[in-house]
């Protein structure tokens, strides 16, 4: 009996490919589609008092297709972030402060491309989490321990300190 060797290949439609396939019964190409579905991100990161995002459109526009097309296009590849881990406070309590307006979009972006036909976030193990890598990654995230003080949180007193 012959060995078999098995070659493991990636198959994966290049992006300007991808991004002009046709959606199926639709006039419209994935780009359009992904290009409606980034102005709701767009729009979400914009309102968000918490975040500034520090790259023109143009530019978020060309990250969100490939951070789409690495992230959630089997074969997945793993999209580069590149912020830095010395924010990883700041990335967690972002995520913390964000994660159910990420998730509500993520099933409003999942329920779109299902009845577009575009098979994206379809495979089990896709989730909402790679969206708060992202725009934690193209905005700057507003300091939530710059000192401001709550006054509900304020020591007045020494009464309000507890000794262990």
């Amino acid at each position: 009996m012959k060995d078999f060797i098995i070659v493991k290949t990636n198959n994966k439609i290049n992006l300007e490919k991808y991004l002009l396939k046709k959606v199926k019964y639709s006039d419209y190409d994935y780009k359009t589609i992904l290009k409606y579905i980034s102005e709701i991100l767009l729009n979400w990161i914009e309102t968000n008092e918490n975040l500034d995002r520090f790259i023109d459109d143009e530019t978020y526009y060309k990250y969100f297709n490939l951070f789409i097309y690495s992230e959630y296009l089997t074969p997945h590849t793993k999209y580069d972030y590149k912020f830095d881990e010395k924010l990883i406070d700041y990335f967690e309590h972002f995520s913390s402060t964000n994660d159910d307006d990420i998730i509500s979009m993520y099933l409003n972006f999942k329920g779109i491309f299902k009845s577009s036909g575009i098979p994206l976030f379809d495979n089990y193990k896709d989730s909402s989490y790679p969206f708060n890598e992202f725009i934690f990654s193209i905005c700057d995230y507003k300091d939530p321990y710059n000192g401001d003080i709550d006054e509900h949180n304020s020591f007045d007193n020494e009464e309000d300190i507890l000794i262990y």
